[in-house]
């Protein structure tokens, strides 16, 4: 297990390393904090209620699958961090510095990733059409935290995971 964890822990290291030297150009920089702000939460309450307006009755299963898979993902996740207590990239790799600042403390799972992933899969279950760009943009706010060296890869791994879960299950139970 200890081999493991190294092994994650120095492929998480080389992979911070070379997506840190793409920063500085504006246009990135720019759009990977945007990108990363859209899955802040506003945006899926937002989501869960337009949709209960537009389309009444799967809009409402909308907020129930969310609501309960929201209800099982976000005290998992703090849990997680509070048990794992995992420092993020910008604290242990020297020369290496946020564009935004974390949230919170620790590392590992990354919310905002398991909150897209989540709502990804709500969200194409019931519009199918969504899967592909409802992944590309659940995708794209995984690799923004890696981006802005808030998270490691494995912590979007772990988010993505996460994320997959509740919101299957929310669905298994709806």
């Amino acid at each position: 297990m200890k081999t493991l964890l190294f092994n994650v822990n120095k492929v998480d290291r080389i992979v911070i390393s070379e997506v840190y030297t793409w920063r500085g150009k504006d246009f990135f920089d720019s759009f990977f904090c945007n990108i990363s702000k859209s899955g802040d939460g506003p945006l899926y309450l937002f989501i869960g209620l337009l949709l209960w307006i537009l389309d009444p009755q799967v809009g409402r299963e909308i907020v129930m699958a969310g609501l309960i898979a929201f209800s099982l993902e976000l005290p998992t996740y703090k849990i997680a961090k509070l048990l794992i207590k995992r420092k993020r990239p910008f604290e242990k790799m020297q020369g290496i510095q946020f564009l935004l600042p974390p949230p919170d403390r620790f590392s590992f799972p990354s919310g905002h990733t398991a909150s897209a992933f989540l709502m990804w899969v709500i969200l194409s279950h019931f519009y199918p059409f969504w899967l592909i760009p409802g992944l590309i943009w659940a995708s794209l706010i995984g690799f923004s935290r890696v981006y802005l060296c808030v998270h490691y890869p494995s912590d979007i791994f772990a988010g993505i995971t996460l994320g997959i879960l509740c919101a299957r299950f929310a669905l298994f139970i709806i």
